[in-house]
């Protein structure tokens, strides 16, 4: 390509960039594309005085635009191109756009289609505050899935260590030796008991069923069946009180399928939630007896 066509060429991108800037979000698409296209081919060198200075110092001083904007454009850029590949209906603007772009990106498209079920369900409109609302319910959401992960980690390193016993130096010299015991025995598992442990291990994970398996979580046969017979969200949600608690199957049991009412408290709506992976939907009267509690 001559000089002389590179230049035209970066003339259509930078005539592009000015008079598509008032024209909406389809035109910011276009600037984006005029950008990139520029960056890619070094188009900007063939402005003399910036023949030898970095792209960003071309936009800075010859376009006249922050970095930070830039930043912004292409955030949209990329976040339409998520929409349309999830063969959604794009936002009315690039306003929403931008709000959407603050999630990560496998998060925008799911959020966007449910604020679209929202909106045909409600017969309302999707404005920017919706949008923006929404995002931060989501990111509070994912914020809460995050620590309730690291909880359940530093949970799973916790069965993993043995337990250290106290030995205190009284000064008495060595404690005589002691005849060997027997090594303990497991609990016989029948062959169904083995099964049920696999459920649960392929349900909760490889370290609860371990701990199952090694003994580091004690639970006698019948509570392990009685575990493994439940649904399967039932099975993971009892980790929690399991695991996280120490509490007994049947008393976990209890505790997931309690009825919320006027007695219960709101660290036992925290629990709930914890135990369902940080989410607990309300239903109409449950959230009165939530008002009625804080009140």
């Amino acid at each position: 390509m001559s000089k002389e066509e590179r230049t035209v060429r970066l003339e259509v991108c930078e005539s592009t960039i000015r008079t598509a800037f008032r024209r909406g979000l389809e035109s910011t698409l276009e600037i984006v594309a005029a950008l990139q296209r520029i960056e890619a081919e070094e188009l900007w060198r063939e402005r003399e005085e910036f023949s030898d200075k970095p792209f960003a110092y071309y936009v800075k001083y010859y376009l006249k635009w922050d970095l930070q904007s830039v930043a912004r454009i292409k955030l949209i850029d990329s976040t339409v191109r998520e929409l349309k590949d999830a063969n959604l209906p794009l936002p009315e603007n690039e306003s929403q756009v931008a709000e959407l772009g603050r999630l990560e990106p496998d998060e925008r498209g799911p959020l966007w289609s449910d604020l679209l079920d929202w909106s045909q369900r409600k017969e309302q409109p999707i404005t920017v505050d919706t949008v923006r609302k929404a995002v931060e319910i989501e990111k509070q959401r994912q914020e809460r899935i995050r620590e309730r992960e690291e909880a359940d980690a530093a949970a799973k390193a916790r069965l993993k260590q043995p337990k250290v016993g106290i030995d205190p130096d009284l000064g008495l010299g060595p404690e005589p030796e002691e005849p060997p015991k027997p090594a303990a025995t497991r609990q016989p598992r029948s062959e169904e008991v083995e099964k049920a442990i696999d459920l649960i291990r392929k349900l909760c994970g490889n370290d609860v069923g371990a701990a199952l398996e090694s003994g580091a979580l004690p639970m006698a046969n019948k509570d392990i069946l009685k575990w493994a017979s439940l649904d399967p969200q039932m099975v993971k949600n009892l980790v929690y009180y399991v695991v996280n608690r120490r509490w007994s199957v049947a008393q976990a049991i209890a505790e997931e399928s309690r009825q919320v009412d006027g007695g219960t408290t709101v660290d036992q709506l925290i629990a709930l939630a914890k135990a369902r992976s940080g989410r607990y939907t309300l239903t109409q009267d449950d959230a009165q007896i939530l008002v009625d509690i804080v009140r």
